[in-house]
């Protein structure tokens, strides 16, 4: 099913018919389908660039150093979402907390952020 109205090409004899039904003429017809075309092709290209903006990218390592470090004990969260893991206060495993205020382990989160700068759990784009 296509994404915009839900009307498909090989329905187009049956979409034309139903027009003429109520009315429209032929150059009403031609004007729908230009503006159908249109309002498709802006929609794909409006999706393209949100994809863009949003997500995809790998995040720089500058911008995953400057990540907050919390204490174990100043994150909402009690485990890593990422790897499913507990978060320990035994001084080795460090945290990172995102600008979406959700917080993972460090390995966890920069791995995850050297593929896409999206935040695991809600999307957020991380700004590079």
């Amino acid at each position: 099913m296509d994404s915009v109205g839900g009307d498909h090409d090989v329905d187009r004899e049956e979409r034309r018919e139903r027009r003429g039904r109520w009315g429209w003429s032929e150059e009403d017809l031609q004007e729908n389908d230009r503006w159908t075309a249109r309002i498709r092709e802006l929609i794909r290209q409006v999706d393209g660039e949100i994809e863009e903006e949003e997500g995809g990218k790998k995040c720089d390592p500058a911008t995953m150093a400057g990540l907050h470090v919390p204490a174990v004990g100043e994150t909402r969260e009690q485990d890593c979402a990422v790897c499913l893991e507990e978060f320990v206060d035994d001084g080795e495993g460090k945290l990172r907390m995102m600008p979406c205020s959700h917080s993972f382990h460090e390995r966890c989160i920069f791995d995850w952020l050297s593929r896409d700068r999206r935040c695991p759990i809600c999307r957020f784009a991380i700004k590079s």
